[in-house]
């Protein structure tokens, strides 16, 4: 990927690493399974409909990952990116993404 002349230096390395990033899509997912999502600080369960399932932020949608400014990927949670969480109006950034793993969902829900 060529650098866009009109972004930071910043901005430009943290585009090109996406073209390596470990994570995934949760529309993505098989059905049946969620994204379980390490975070510096917490543990989070996404569904492939894109909301998180249990836990202090149960029912949050998820908007996607940022490299922690206004710049999002959709749908996407990558490692080493901050996920971006939303129950109207609140906007909830977490801390650093350390983890991304599929799991099977838990029909005990």
């Amino acid at each position: 990927m060529e650098d866009h002349p009109n972004l930071s230096p910043e901005i430009n390395a943290a585009l090109r690493s996406l073209d390596t990033m470990t994570g995934l899509f949760l529309n993505d997912l098989p059905v049946g399974y969620r994204a379980e999502v390490k975070t510096k600080n917490h543990t989070y369960l996404c569904s492939r409909e894109g909301n998180i399932v249990g836990g202090m932020y149960d029912g949050y949608r998820v908007n996607g990952s940022t490299f922690g400014g206004s710049m999002i990927r959709p749908w996407w949670v990558g490692k080493g990116m901050y996920l971006e969480l939303q129950r109207h109006p609140r906007v909830v950034t977490t801390s650093e993404i350390q983890e991304v793993n599929i799991v099977k969902e838990d029909t005990r829900d």
